[in-house]
């Protein structure tokens, strides 16, 4: 039996539900909100990832956030329009910032101005990335 033909249709069928969104579309941008907050609530111990790895991790999840944020704007397909660009950008540094905060709350971890600033240029390059043609 092939076991790597089945994974990958899972993989492939878990991308078009959730992050796609083609029957929920807010379920993936839940189910990825929550595991940022679910691991920022790990205390980590100081100099367990190096800053460059924490800065491609926090782009990465931000630029899933704004991936499945782009899906939930309503609006037309081949361009994102101003109004859902920016409804996107306040809702994806809005939840940066109360992650940055909330961490100030756990050990070993702080707030970073840093961080939200990846934390924004990640979802715009999520958000975006639906509309150009690679």
């Amino acid at each position: 039996m092939d076991y790597g033909s089945h994974v990958e249709e899972f993989f492939t069928h878990c991308y078009k539900n959730l992050v796609v969104g083609r029957y929920h579309p807010h379920l993936g941008f839940f189910l990825i909100a929550a595991f940022i907050a679910l691991v920022s609530a790990i205390p980590f111990p100081r100099g367990t990832f190096s800053n460059e790895f924490a800065m491609l991790a926090h782009f990465c999840m931000f630029g899933l956030l704004g991936l499945t944020l782009s899906h939930v704007a309503k609006g037309d397909d081949s361009l994102l329009d101003k109004k859902a660009l920016f409804s996107i950008m306040f809702i994806a540094l809005g939840f940066g910032i109360l992650d940055e905060f909330h961490q100030t709350f756990v050990l070993n971890r702080s707030a970073d101005i840093t961080d939200i600033f990846v934390d924004g240029v990640g979802a715009l390059a999520g958000s975006v990335y639906k509309y150009v043609k690679i």
